[in-house]
């Protein structure tokens, strides 16, 4: 399960901002809106604030940069539960 963390900058702003470099990203996007009738499994679908989710998680656009400012961010936290 995804937690939200902001980690010490805009994360939102971030992945936003990586979608529009992510092909895939985008046509998961594109397959989500042109099968909306189809989607019986609901394996994807749009959040209030925009961002494409999986199954209820957050899908993180393909970036080395976000996934390691993410992953830097949640770890350094005392309450990670490592």
């Amino acid at each position: 399960m995804a937690t939200y963390s902001s980690c010490g900058t805009d994360l939102e702003g971030q992945i936003k901002s990586a979608v529009e470099k992510d092909g895939k990203y985008k046509e998961l996007i594109q397959k989500m809106i042109e099968n909306a009738a189809d989607n019986e499994d609901n394996r994807y679908r749009m959040s209030k604030n925009g961002l494409l989710m999986s199954k209820n998680r957050l899908y993180i656009p393909d970036s080395a940069e976000l996934k390691a400012l993410i992953l830097n961010g949640i770890h350094k936290k005392p309450y990670s539960g490592h």
